[in-house]
């Protein structure tokens, strides 16, 4: 990840739709994260849009949602927020300044 991408998360997290939550590598948890996703509240109904390489997946059926909402729970348990998280972002893009190691969040 560049530094430009960690500047911009720092300056998007403080819009008042945005909630900004980071994973560090170095994070155990037995929720693995296999995929991307987004969890959207419609009006009428949820869908989980699925982001694959060559195509995006909307799932609306209720369990299966309902699988989604688990691990996203379970995700945001371990994840940084608010200004951790933005401390980790800020440790992070110094670290790549200095070129000791990539930049790579989860």
């Amino acid at each position: 990840m560049q530094r430009a991408q960690l500047a911009h998360l720092i300056n998007i997290s403080g819009l008042p739709n945005v909630e900004l939550g980071v994973i560090p590598l170095a994070v155990q948890s037995d929720t693995p994260y296999t995929h991307i996703f987004i969890l959207t509240e419609l009006e009428d109904e949820t869908v989980v849009i699925i982001e694959t390489i060559t195509a995006e997946l909307q799932v609306r059926d209720p369990q299966d949602i309902a699988v989604y909402e688990r691990v996203l729970s379970r995700l945001r348990a371990v994840a940084l927020w608010s200004d951790e998280a933005i401390g980790f972002i800020r440790a992070v893009a110094e670290e790549s300044k200095q070129g000791d190691n990539p930049v790579r969040l989860r």
